[in-house]
């Protein structure tokens, strides 16, 4: 999780002033000037058109799919449709602070794999790619493959927000089929 979504909020009426996409500390600057804010803090968007989901399933497609590393990192992911009712929930609240957006049921990323070849109905029979692999042919791109992160969804679900996509065999079946 690196990038984020600031929600920046307008003192004066309950129009939002706006969505920006931010790295790092860039919410201080806000903070300073004393605007009010919520962070979306964002994981692997899982989405159609775009996005990871695509580069993931198109090997699995033509039955070269396989795990990446040792495939037991956790990935934290979020359909496209929760990611956009999140935003529209936290506008129309007004919720302030730092929020995962990430749904409920982290995966491993041979978990993720296994699920986006069964939804496809495609073999997984490669064995895992290598570590050592990925980082001699991707370089430094190769660590956002082989990190993990398990993420909890918890603070936004106690906000009142509902997911219309907990588990991700679901939203790949949505994505996917």
């Amino acid at each position: 999780i690196g990038t984020g979504i600031l929600l920046a909020y307008n003192q004066m009426s309950n129009l939002e002033t706006g969505l920006l996409a931010l790295r790092g500390g860039q919410a201080a600057q806000f903070s300073e000037l004393g605007i009010p804010q919520g962070i979306l803090r964002i994981g692997l968007v899982l989405a159609g058109q775009g996005g990871a989901l695509p580069e993931i399933a198109r090997p699995v497609r033509l039955g070269l799919g396989a795990p990446l590393g040792s495939g037991q990192q956790w990935q934290s992911w979020i359909h496209l449709k929760d990611l956009a009712g999140m935003m529209r929930f936290c506008l129309e609240e007004r919720l302030e602070g730092i929020y995962n957006a990430v749904a409920p049921n982290p995966v491993t990323n041979q978990k993720l794999t296994r699920e986006v070849a069964a939804v496809l109905k495609r073999p997984l029979w490669l064995p895992k790619v290598p570590a050592w692999a990925l980082r001699m042919v991707l370089g430094k791109m190769s660590q956002l493959l082989l990190a993990s992160q398990r993420v909890s969804s918890e603070k936004i679900e106690s906000e009142g927000f509902a997911f219309q996509y907990k588990n991700v065999q679901r939203a790949l079946a949505d994505l996917l089929s």
